[in-house]
């Protein structure tokens, strides 16, 4: 594995997706956190997925920008 500062933008970006998309799964580990159910009984975990979703598709934005 190259250092940070060794890969390329696409190699970082790939990088940050990864780490995000797995606290997304972390968060939203059986598919119901942005669910109204969820949003109703559990504000907190409705709130950190839309979040973390919401980031992944920044960066998934700015990779697709930038290659």
């Amino acid at each position: 594995m190259k250092r940070w500062s060794e890969q390329t933008i696409e190699e970082r970006l790939d990088s940050s997706i990864s780490v995000w998309e797995k606290a997304l799964a972390r968060v939203d580990h059986d598919g119901t956190a942005l669910n109204h159910d969820t949003y109703d009984k559990d504000p907190v975990r409705f709130s950190t997925a839309t979040d973390y979703q919401t980031f992944v598709q920044v960066l998934h934005s700015i990779k697709d920008r930038t290659t």
